[in-house]
């Protein structure tokens, strides 16, 4: 037992190592772990970045963790458990549910180190669970997957599998698709992504011409979707064109394109199609707000965080009644539903991808059936 002690204290080895925690763990009753299958004690020793490390309980220790470090500490277990079906070989289905949350990053790249080497155990199948898109493509790329990665589609009637089409980088794809003639669904996606990266090379007309395609400026010019293109074109340093619709203004293409995605509605909205929907809401939104408003001077005079504005604007002039009751609940669930701001760092992408996308397309159609 004593020799055999060896493998979990190579279990704790594994813990210590991999996790960046406060504290050191140790198993008091090794041989009876081996011998009797007890469960083990486990002896914490806190490191206070002095040179007298202190001993202390588990409860005691609870009360000082962050919640990340008490999940880490949680693992210990699991990390145990796994070992012990390892070393006596039995299959097993892992299902592992949001198991990174609240952890910081360097426990969360830890922990996917962790489940690649479990993959590599022929006894052991995953199923990984997740609603956080970084730590969904961090396991995507380490664990090299090909292509048995899913979004899972939720609605009121069925629930889908839909196979991975974004790749780890969708502004990649995006870009590629875009050059497709036919592809205006994505040349309506980019928009987000090209306006920051214009923002970033220090482009200033560009940037703000595709502000204009984001809000409604009723005091300045339309952007067609021509010159939208060639805004794409200088910016990304490859020709963009779609000649069939190029005379067309790109806000009321924008909520064309989504009017017509609203006929697809037995298919889950994609991350793509998401960004369109939360895009062309803002701007029907704010066409309604302004409208109410009918102070184009000072709609042109918002600099910055034009959405939130026209909605405090619209709740101060917008009167009483049934009507106005139902239009100001649905501007505040467009202020909820749909990000202030798209950047170019996936994180941000995250309420979108979390959202149902029956929520995005109901709220757009209600936006579309306020009276003007």
């Amino acid at each position: 037992a004593s020799n055999q002690a060896t493998r979990w204290q190579e279990v704790l080895n594994i813990f210590n190592r991999r996790f960046s925690v406060p504290f050191k763990v140790g198993i008091e009753n090794k041989q009876d772990v081996i011998l009797r299958r007890d469960n083990p004690n486990f002896s914490f020793v806190f490191d206070n970045d002095s040179d007298d490390p202190v001993s202390i309980e588990r409860n005691e220790l609870i009360e000082v963790l962050s919640s990340g470090e008490r999940r880490a500490l949680y693992l210990l277990n699991i990390i145990f458990e796994v070992e012990a079906r390892l070393s006596d070989r039995i299959p097993t289905l892992f299902i592992i549910d949001d198991i990174a949350d609240s952890f910081d990053y360097k426990n969360k790249y830890a922990i996917v180190e962790y489940l690649s080497d479990i993959l590599e155990k022929g006894e052991f199948i995953q199923i990984i669970l997740t609603h956080n898109y970084d730590f969904y493509r961090t396991v995507w790329y380490r664990l090299s997957l090909s292509g048995a990665n899913y979004h899972i589609a939720k609605s009121r009637v069925d629930v889908k599998l839909i196979p991975e089409e974004m790749f780890r980088d969708p502004f990649q794809k995006w870009k590629t698709d875009a050059l497709d003639q036919h592809c205006e669904d994505s040349l309506i996606a980019m928009i987000p992504f090209v306006r920051n990266l214009a923002d970033f090379c220090g482009l200033s007309s560009e940037y703000n011409d595709l502000t204009r395609t984001l809000h409604i400026k009723p005091s300045r010019g339309q952007l067609t979707v021509g010159e939208l293109s060639a805004i794409y074109s200088r910016v990304l340093n490859q020709t963009y064109d779609f000649p069939s619709v190029s005379d067309l203004e790109v806000v009321p293409f924008i909520l064309q394109v989504a009017a017509r995605l609203l006929g697809r509605d037995g298919e889950e909205m994609e991350l793509k199609r998401k960004v369109i929907f939360s895009i062309a809401i803002r701007l029907a939104a704010e066409r309604y707000m302004i409208t109410v408003i009918q102070d184009d001077e000072w709609v042109g005079s918002i600099q910055r965080n034009q959405t939130a504005k026209l909605i405090k604007r619209f709740k101060s002039v917008s009167g009483q009644g049934e009507g106005v009751s139902h239009a100001v609940s649905l501007m505040d669930r467009v202020s909820l539903m749909t990000p202030e701001n798209i950047h170019l760092n996936s994180f941000m992408y995250e309420p979108i991808l979390d959202m149902s996308s029956e929520h995005l397309s109901g709220l757009f159609r209600e936006i579309l059936d306020l009276p003007l």
